[in-house]
Formats: C-alpha cells, sequence, structure tokens
C-alpha cells in the first residue's frame, strides 16, 4: 500500500543519483551534485551487503580507498550518515583513515560537513546541535541530529525547496565541465564578456551561463511580484504573467492571504477537485505548499472571531450577496460576506461588489484581501 509519506520520499529523492556498495563510490570518478552513497549495499542488490564476518573484513580492507574517496568529497560538500550509528567500526575506521592525513588546521575545516542522524527515543522532538568525535586524541568537529522518528527528518528533506532542481544543476555542471575539458565541446554554450541579448540567436544556445544576466533573458522579473499584485489582478485582470511561471516561482514565496487558484487553473495544475495532486512532481511545490493550498476551506476567510457568532443571523436574515450588500453598510458587507453559506454567495455577485469598492485605490485591509481570496476560491477551485 502506497502511503503520503512514500510518495513524499519519492518526490524527495527521486533526482538523486544512488551508487550502491563501496566499488561504485570508489569507482565514481566525477563526483556530482545530490548523491546517495549506499556504502553497505541496498536489498535491492543482494550481493552488495555487508552483513558477514567476511563481509566486513573485506570493507575494511578497502578503507583507505574508500577514505581517500570520501575525503576529496567532505572537503567540498556537507555529508549527511543516515541509518549509520557513530560509533559504527566502519564508520569509525573510515574517519580514522581521514584524520590520519589531515593537519589540526584542516580537521577544522571539516565543521558543518559531517552531519550524523540518530535515532533517540527518548527525545520528544528532531533537535541538531554541535558535537566532537575523539579519534586518536583528535576532535573531530561533526553536526549531531537527534530524531524519534524517520518521519520528522524526511519531513524536514521533503520540504527543503530548491532554487533550481537536481537535474539542471547536473546538466549545467556537465555542461561546463565539457566545455572546459575538451577542446571541441559538445556543449553549445555562449560566452561573451558584453553579449547583446537582443541580438542573440537564441535558437543556436541551448544554454546560458552568467552573472546577472540581462532582464530579457530572465524570469521578467516575476519574483518581484508582491501580494497587492495579486489581489488586484483577481480584480482588474492587469497582470502580464504565465500563470505557470507565477504559481511555481513567486506565489509560494508570497507571505499572508493571496490568490492561488486563479494561476493554478490556469497553468492546469489542480485536479478535478481543485486541488493540487498529493503526487504532483513540479519541483518547486513542497509537500508543505501543496498541503497548505489544498487544506483551504470557506472558514480560512471568516472575520475575526468577535464577528462569526452572527453567522447564523446572517444567514437568516439574507439570501444572498446582492441582499446583504443593499442592506449594510460597506464596511460591514466586507465583514459579513464570508458568513454567508457558501451556497448564497454568487462569484459573479461577489465580484460587481470587490469592483465597487475599487481596491486599487486602498490599502487592502486584511479583510478585503479576505473577500478578493474568497472569490478567487470560488471561481477558480469550486466552478467546474
Amino acid at each position: 500500500m502506497t502511503t503520503n509519506w512514500d510518495i513524499l520520499l519519492e518526490k524527495t529523492f527521486k533526482e538523486f543519483m544512488v551508487y550502491i556498495g563501496q566499488d561504485s563510490l570508489i569507482f565514481n570518478n566525477n563526483i556530482d551534485i545530490g548523491e546517495i552513497y549506499k556504502i553497505h549495499g541496498c536489498v535491492s542488490n543482494p550481493n552488495s551487503l555487508v552483513l558477514s564476518k567476511n563481509d566486513y573484513e573485506e570493507f575494511h580492507s578497502k578503507n583507505p580507498y574508500l577514505a581517500a574517496k570520501l575525503l576529496t568529497i567532505f572537503m567540498e560538500h556537507p555529508i549527511i550518515f543516515l541509518g549509520y550509528n557513530i560509533g559504527d567500526e566502519n564508520i569509525h575506521s573510515i574517519l580514522e583513515s581521514i584524520i590520519k592525513i589531515l593537519d589540526k588546521k584542516s580537521i577544522d575545516k571539516l565543521k558543518d560537513r559531517l552531519i550524523f542522524c540518530e535515532r533517540d527515543s527518548s527525545v520528544d522532538e528532531s533537535a541538531i546541535s554541535d558535537g566532537n568525535y575523539l579519534i586518536n586524541g583528535l576532535n573531530l568537529p561533526i553536526k549531531r541530529i537527534r530524531y524519534k522518528s524517520l518521519n520528522s527528518l524526511y519531513k524536514v528533506l521533503a520540504n527543503n525547496n530548491r532554487k533550481l532542481p537536481i537535474k539542471i544543476l547536473r546538466h549545467m555542471k556537465n555542461m561546463v565541465f565539457d566545455f572546459v575539458k575538451n577542446s571541441k565541446s559538445k556543449s553549445k554554450i555562449y560566452l561573451a564578456d558584453d553579449t547583446n541579448l537582443d541580438k542573440l540567436d537564441l535558437e543556436k544556445v541551448q544554454f546560458v551561463y552568467g552573472f546577472g544576466i540581462k532582464e530579457n533573458l530572465s524570469m521578467m522579473g516575476i519574483k518581484a511580484v508582491s501580494g497587492r499584485d495579486l489581489l488586484l489582478d483577481i480584480v482588474y485582470n492587469n497582470l502580464q504573467v504565465d500563470p505557470a511561471q507565477l504559481s511555481k516561482n513567486a506565489i509560494p514565496t508570497i507571505p499572508g492571504y493571496i490568490p492561488y487558484f486563479k494561476y493554478l487553473r490556469l497553468a492546469n495544475l489542480l485536479d478535478e477537485n481543485g486541488n493540487i495532486p498529493i503526487n504532483d512532481d513540479t519541483q518547486e511545490f513542497t509537500p508543505a505548499h501543496i498541503e497548505k493550498v489544498n487544506s483551504i476551506k470557506t472558514d480560512n476567510f471568516y472575520p475575526v472571531s468577535q464577528y462569526k457568532n452572527k453567522k447564523d443571523q446572517i444567514n437568516e436574515k439574507y439570501n444572498s450577496v446582492k441582499q446583504l450588500v443593499e442592506s449594510e453598510t460597506v464596511e460591514h458587507a466586507i465583514i459579513y460576506i464570508p458568513l454567508l453559506d457558501i451556497e448564497k454567495i454568487s462569484s459573479d455577485e461577489l465580484f460587481e461588489f470587490i469592483k465597487s469598492i475599487n481596491p486599487k485605490n486602498e490599502n487592502l485591509k486584511t479583510q478585503v484581501r479576505k473577500l478578493i481570496c474568497l472569490y478567487d476560491f470560488l471561481k477558480y477551485k469550486l466552478e467546474k
């Protein structure tokens, strides 16, 4: 049976390169981006498993080679040890081999690069702390993460939203390496000190690599879009941006009450129930973001608690947004409309009321923001 955690973990690690056994690590000549090394083997390859006394002896005989390879990785990347006790004999011998070839100054450079995850049933919640591992009289600085359940650790990893997908970073790195190493590179990379992007033939360029690249090859400032911009766009439809790029690259970073569903709907990122699929493979969407959007309900748009007890009274008195607006002041209408039963709220009537208060010319108080988000919810999530 597939659980939500299975889906989250698959999404978290599916881009990682997995190497099984010592040989795959030792003979991997290209240290890549996003790699998992199962140095004690994996059940998917039974012959790789380190289980018996002979297995451990053979593993130990290869330690100098393994240590040399790991040292290269340690000096350049942080390493997470998951599923290995800090006192594991093999891990200890590998670290001991590394210590032998480093001086005190070099050992200090490993600070924050060695991260040991340890199960501890006595802790109430996962915690990270600085620590030291004593080997041959020398303190090896490490980070220690104690966890009660792997679920909490996996949740942190799954919610770690990367700026760029690993496969894109890996592709960029390989193209640059190929360009530098070979006199006749297969990579189509365009390099120039001062590039006139207006005259650049993009059909001949697969990859542009640079610093401070000009705006007309960027996302057109899409990450500068504010919550106010989004709210006003719901009313005036004046934000000329790609809804998919907006949903992926800007909206997940914007706090507060903002409309999600118009852009997700236009980008075909919602299912038939108006939800982001739990197994969605959009790299920019963390599980936390998906859960946040999918959990939105009409009561998210209710006014502050002092008005909530008027819900029954409002529904006894009014059967539509139009009725309510005609009988109440604008200020009270803004507060009371979300309290109407959902079947009484016409998205068209709500939209006409929102336009009538001219939100462009006001500072978009919280309840006005909620009202616009309610319209977005009704129009783009619920309506078929």
